[in-house]
């Protein structure tokens, strides 16, 4: 166990009011998605469209240079292939 423990939290959402939202990404060095990250988009994309006084939502990244670039291709299939999707129309679960 290393003494810097890094919090894994990536994808961060800031209300700034009910009607304007913004969905930062921090993953340095290259904001690189993965199992870990994707969950997290996940639930804030959930949010978004589940929300009817939401009418503007900016992305933006953390990292100077970058916005959003590669998947981890290193990472185990069904860990990023098992997600829980909401139809945000109807409510329905389905697994991927």
């Amino acid at each position: 166990m290393t003494a810097l423990i890094m919090n894994e939290k990536r994808v961060f959402l800031t209300k700034y009011s009910p009607a304007y939202w913004r969905v930062t990404l921090n993953h340095p060095p290259l904001n690189v998605f993965g199992p870990k990250t994707i969950p997290q988009l996940n639930k804030i994309i959930t949010a978004i469209e589940t929300d009817a006084e939401l009418k503007v939502v900016v992305f933006d990244s953390a990292i100077d240079g970058f916005f959003m670039t590669h998947y981890d291709f290193l990472a185990k299939v069904e860990e990023t292939t098992s997600l829980d999707c909401v139809n945000p129309r109807t409510g329905n679960r389905r697994r991927k």
